[in-house]
This record gives structure tokens, C-alpha cells and sequence, in this order.
């Protein structure tokens, strides 16, 4: 039974996402648990999370199957652990609980235990949520830094002045990545569709003075892209477009450099309102007719600009309005290559042709509008 009085703080379970490999599944309630703890190979401090799932099974919530089927897509394999009486290793045998990678979260061992009787009590005194206790639940229990995760508690206290809630565009200035993933379905100007998405993130920037001149400074961050895609063109096998994501500042910004413009939909090319830094992109594939693939992707490091040292720069790199995934180059197309999508626009790029851009989710439009 977990004791109630480790669980030091609640957070915005979207928020963890920007720290995860695979985003959790929607709906769940996280915790802090325990105080932050060191590493038995490093200095480093990590912190313990727990993202619970009340009520699962009844209506309008997740069903086990959900979170089982969440669990593979994450790389889970059957849960290991100790048996109490025989004291050996062993294998859950019943499908619903499953270790994840150490890549899960970067740090350590993560978890699903799940529990799918109506009446099970799951690791919690009934006091503590009384209207929780009962019922089919699951767990997801892994670790992160602690820095990350005492940033993701201050940005989830409610009323807070830096309060992120589900606003993802507080994140970078919070000491927090930045997570953004899309999907859209993409045509062609020969009538092929595929379903393509995108995912990533963009870590902080933070300043970095080693190569710079005295007095002045170069923001750092990395990003990265992977994607998927799968071919919608009936009974024909199709060549599916690669694809770039972009964060967007507003043209004043730091980040802005004079030739990365982009114009809002429906303007002159020469009237950029944006600009862009260019975080990534995956690679088109040629598709066999209903098949999926994985998309290769690139984690990119980020170097921007040589700014004064006593100037607000890494305040307004932490400071994108948006990100968009964009595709085609109307400038250089040929027949077969000129790709739309079901949703976004198609925008002008200084010096650059023409792309159509789909934002992220959860983020403003501000290109299409």
C-alpha cells in the first residue's frame, strides 16, 4: 500500500509528455511520490512519479484494454518481479502488466500494473480519495530529473503567475521542453493520400558563452523529430512526402535572422509576419498499397545567433508563438510531388518558394489563421 503522505505534489499529467518517449495515455491523475532521490551512479537527482487512472472500464473511461495496448506501443514486455514466497523472479502471466524501456522516460525501470475487478482497493488508503479507491485502476510509475519534475509541480499550482496548465507555450520559459505532435492526411496533386504524423520536442535554450566573444553570448538547445505515415491510396503503392518541423517566433524576436521569413496565408512573399527555426524533419518512403512505416527522424543540436550577454535573447528563444509541421516546396515542385493537406494552408517563404503548414496541436495558428 502506497503511503498517502509520500505523494508531495499533484501536476498537470500533460506536462510529463515533453519529458516521455511515448505521451501517456489521456485522462490520468499524476503525482510527485517521495522526496527527490540520487542516483546509485551519479550525482544526479531524479524524483518519482506516479500517473494513476481512476475508474477504469465504466463509461467514458479508458478500458483496460486501452492502457494494455498504450503499454506495447511503448515498448512494454511482460512485468518481472519478485514472488513473495518463493522469493524467485517472476513473469506476470496476466496481460496487464508490463515493464517499459529505460528509454521511457531517460532515467530508469518504468511500469504498468493494472488492476481489473470492480471492488479491488490499488495501493491507496480509501480516506485519501475516497471516490477513487474502488474499482478497475492502473498505475504508470517511472522517474525523472528532479529538476524537471519540481519545474512541472510550480507550473501546475492553480492561480500560479507561472501556472502552465494545459498552455504547452509556457513550457520553454518554465525550464521545461516543449512536446508537439501533429497528424494530417496528405494529397497529391495526382490524387495519392497518405496519413502522415509527426512528434518531438525542443529542449530549453540556454546560454553558452564558450565560443563567444566577450560580452556576448550563443543560445543552445537540441531538438527532435520522428514521424510515421501510412498509405491511404487504394489498391496503389505510393511515394510519400518527407516533412520538416519549424518553430515559429514573431519577427522581432532573436531568433529571427532576416531570412527565414515566413508570410501569414494569403500575403506577399516580401511581407513575412514570422520567421522560423528549423527543428528537424523526417524522410519520405515509398509504401507498398495499406502499409505503415516508421519515419526516419533527427535530433538536431541548436545554436543560435551571438547575442549581448546583458540582453533578454534566451528569454525570446524560450518564446516560439507556435510550431508547424510543413511539407512541398511549391517553388521547386515538379508533377507528382505537390502536396496539400485536410488541414493548415499553404503560406509564402522569403526566398523560399511556398510550403504548406499544419500546426501542432494544442498550439495557436497563426500562419493559417
Amino acid at each position: 500500500m502506497e503511503d498517502p503522505n509520500w505523494f508531495t505534489a499533484s501536476i498537470e499529467a500533460k506536462l510529463l509528455d515533453s519529458e516521455l518517449k511515448t505521451p501517456l495515455p489521456a485522462g490520468g491523475c499524476a503525482y510527485l511520490y517521495s522526496p527527490p532521490g540520487t542516483s546509485n551512479n551519479s550525482s544526479e537527482k531524479y524524483q518519482r512519479v506516479m500517473v494513476w487512472y481512476f475508474n477504469v472500464n465504466r463509461q467514458g473511461k479508458l478500458t483496460t484494454a486501452d492502457i494494455t495496448n498504450w503499454a506495447k506501443s511503448a515498448g512494454g514486455t511482460p512485468l518481472k518481479g519478485t514472488d513473495p514466497i518463493n522469493n524467485q523472479t517472476t513473469t506476470d502471466t496476466t496481460g496487464n502488466n508490463f515493464d517499459l524501456p529505460d528509454t521511457f522516460s531517460g532515467w530508469t525501470k518504468s511500469t504498468v500494473v493494472q488492476v481489473s475487478g470492480d471492488n479491488d482497493h490499488f495501493g491507496w488508503e480509501q480516506t485519501v480519495l475516497p471516490a477513487y479507491t474502488q474499482g478497475a485502476q492502473a498505475k504508470i510509475d517511472f522517474a525523472l530529473k528532479a529538476d524537471k519534475a519540481q519545474a512541472m509541480a510550480r507550473a501546475s499550482v492553480p492561480g500560479s503567475t507561472t501556472s502552465a496548465g494545459s498552455d504547452p507555450t509556457k513550457a520553454l520559459t518554465l525550464g521545461l521542453a516543449a512536446a508537439f505532435s501533429t497528424s494530417a492526411v496528405v494529397t497529391n496533386d495526382e490524387g495519392y493520400t497518405a496519413q502522415l504524423k509527426v512528434q518531438g520536442k525542443l529542449e530549453p535554450f540556454t546560454k553558452d558563452v564558450k565560443d563567444a566573444p566577450p560580452g556576448k553570448l550563443h543560445g543552445i538547445s537540441s531538438s527532435t523529430v520522428s514521424g510515421s505515415v501510412t498509405n491511404t491510396t487504394t489498391g496503389r503503392q505510393t511515394k510519400t512526402p518527407g516533412a520538416g518541423v519549424m518553430a515559429v517566433y514573431p519577427l522581432e524576436s532573436a531568433a529571427c535572422d532576416g531570412y527565414n521569413g515566413i508570410s501569414v496565408t494569403g500575403t506577399d512573399w516580401q511581407k513575412p509576419s514570422y520567421c522560423a527555426v528549423e527543428l528537424g524533419s523526417v524522410e519520405g518512403t515509398t509504401l507498398a498499397p495499406d502499409a505503415s512505416q516508421s519515419l526516419k527522424g533527427t535530433t538536431l543540436p541548436q545554436k543560435l545567433g551571438t547575442f549581448p550577454e546583458s540582453g533578454n535573447a534566451i528569454a525570446e528563444l524560450n518564446a516560439p508563438i507556435s510550431f508547424y509541421m510543413k511539407f512541398g516546396n511549391v517553388g521547386m515542385a515538379s508533377a507528382g510531388t505537390n502536396w496539400k493537406s485536410d488541414k493548415g494552408c499553404l503560406s509564402s517563404r522569403l526566398y523560399g518558394g511556398a510550403t504548406w503548414n499544419v500546426v501542432m496541436d494544442g498550439w495557436p495558428d497563426v500562419i493559417c489563421k
